[in-house]
């Protein structure tokens, strides 16, 4: 090849192709989905085809296309020259466009005619909130969604399958766009994220199609199901609500408040339509083991967990576990970490876990291996988890304190427990055992934010339990566990009306058995409590609590 065609070759940069089959929604090829994702277009389809048809009429042109294509992992340049006969066809698009004078300069947007597969009536890549220049707004939604929030949910494999549905599919493209302007909003405290047409218009299409989708469930096949279902999980978690922008901080001190889009989450009321249809419609499909579009499951089993940790505890997980995982899952990545920490001081006195052992007469026996998984998980995550984690260990670590607070919320209420342990067992404790700890995992390990209320909610049911008894007369065996269950509430109760009647319970209980507060720490110690992530919050309540009481506790 000349020189000039080695030149011109340089100046080609993106390449769009025929689908392998046309009807297949999911077989939309790489090189289109690069092209939807990264180049911008004109606004006008009309004035895309008018470039195009003056640029190919160029002999010098289709020669460099056809040097170019004809390169490693691209068809033949006979194959795209027969394509280009065809309605759909296969083309290549110079980047650059010649002055008058004989000067090149590169075209703010790269005009491209489109392919049936990215028109606007079959999927993203044809809407113009890819318009870089007239729609910077959409553009940098978008890159959000790719870059940070699907590989932070998802994973990058997952994500880049996402990337593929999100350039091919109405419904998902609508739904991401409404949930990236989400994310923005609550990110940037910025309610214009919202507030505007293009992100009404995201989310009514979303909606329409959902619509249509669900009058036609029973033609849609499989995969198309399953992008409705996920369509209708991402429109149920993603609902501003203006009055949740501010951020709420918990006295408690997140092990992972970096590595969470809980933070997010936490901050919408859910759309219950949206959420109980995509179960409804997931257990008519096998299960979340059934499905098979990648990342669908697990995101509906957190929404599912999600939804029900901040919910009464009787309220039960819609689905089974789908991580099938446990604390001992976790050694093998952790062992030297876990070998190399020197013993503290305290760790001769107490041992995470012993508290709920010792009340092996009071609690049913599956009970309390979970409540002693619980102080293993909280380990992990203070000592191990920061000092040496890639992003695969983390993520191993996060489903498997996925499954736990899994097995957490399936524990039976007591009404559902066999005759014969609850005949052995006490009911009171056993309901204080189960809310302290959903409570400690919700404010330290997922971590949730307070926005939706699931503080109040919990931390009045324990109001509610102690106010039932007079702690007075607890036995000795079990004052630990009050001591813990009234600190762990009582720093969750913060900005609550809750609050002070666990500083009055604080006061009182130690009215009757006085303690310094390392004292109490080190008992406290021996059920789940992680200094990092209460000594902040625990000693705020201990002050407030006895800053009209006279006692040598400091």
């Amino acid at each position: 090849m000349d020189a000039s065609g080695s030149k011109r070759q340089a100046k080609f940069a993106f390449v769009t192709v025929q689908p392998r089959d046309a009807g297949n929604e999911g077989g939309r090829s790489r090189a289109a989905r690069s092209h939807a994702a990264s180049v911008g277009y004109r606004k006008s389809q009309q004035a895309a085809k008018s470039k195009m048809r003056h640029r190919v009429s160029s002999r010098s042109d289709f020669r460099a296309a056809e040097s170019f294509s004809s390169g490693p992992g691209n068809r033949s340049a006979s194959s795209q020259h027969q394509h280009h006969r065809s309605d759909s066809v296969s083309s290549v698009v110079d980047e650059t466009q010649c002055s008058p004078d004989g000067e090149e300069h590169v075209s703010s947007a790269v005009a491209l005619p489109l392919a049936k597969s990215l028109s606007p009536a079959y999927g993203a890549g044809g809407l113009s909130t890819f318009d870089s220049v007239s729609d910077t707004l959409s553009a940098g939604t978008g890159s959000l969604m790719a870059s940070v929030v699907w590989p932070v949910v998802a994973g990058d494999a997952i994500s880049r399958q996402w990337f593929e549905d999100f350039c091919t599919s109405p419904i998902v493209f609508h739904a991401h766009c409404t949930a990236g302007d989400t994310y923005l909003a609550y990110l940037e405290n910025d309610l214009t994220h919202i507030n505007n047409n293009r992100t009404l218009v995201h989310k009514s299409k979303a909606i329409n199609l959902i619509r249509q989708g669900i009058e036609r469930i029973a033609t849609m096949i499989r995969h198309e199901q399953e992008k409705l279902i996920f369509g209708m999980l991402i429109l149920s978690n993603h609902e501003v609500e203006p009055r949740h922008l501010e951020e709420r901080a918990l006295p408690f001190r997140p092990h992972l408040p970096s590595a969470n889009w809980f933070r997010c989450w936490g901050r919408t009321d859910a759309i219950e339509a949206h959420e109980r249809t995509a179960f409804f419609l997931i257990n008519q499909l096998g299960g979340l083991k059934a499905l098979q579009m990648p990342g669908l499951a697990p995101m509906a089993a957190l929404v599912d967990i999600f939804r029900r940790s901040s919910a009464v505890h009787d309220i039960r997980p819609d689905f089974d576990c789908y991580w099938d995982l446990h604390v001992s899952d976790l050694l093998p990545d952790y062992y030297e970490s876990i070998i190399s920490s020197p013993p503290s001081e305290s760790s001769f006195t107490c041992t995470a876990g012993a508290g709920f052992s010792r009340l092996a007469n009071v609690l049913p026996a599956k009970a309390i291996t979970l409540f002693s998984d619980l102080p293993c998980l909280d380990m992990f995550m203070s000592q191990c988890l920061r000092r040496c984690s890639t992003n695969s260990k983390e993520q191993r670590f996060l489903d498997v304190r996925n499954a736990i607070i899994h097995r957490l919320l399936s524990l039976p209420s007591w009404d559902d427990l066999p005759a014969y342990e609850q005949d052995r067992t006490n009911r009171l404790l056993y309901k204080i055992c189960c809310t302290t700890c959903l409570i400690y995992s919700n404010g330290a390990m997922l971590p949730m934010p307070s926005h939706n209320g699931w503080n109040a909610r919990l931390t009045a049911q324990i109001r509610k339990l102690l106010e039932k008894t007079d702690m007075s007369y607890w036995h000795s065996s079990v004052q630990s566990l009050l001591l813990w269950t009234i600190l762990i509430s009582g720093m969750a109760a913060y900005e609550t009306e809750n609050r002070l009647f666990f500083e009055h319970a604080l006061e009182s209980y130690l009215s009757h058995r006085p303690l310094t507060y390392e004292q109490a720490i080190l008992e406290v110690k021996n059920f789940i409590w992680s200094d990092s992530v209460c000594e902040i919050g625990s000693r705020e309540l201990w002050k407030a609590s006895l800053q009209h009481y006279d006692s040598p506790v400091v």
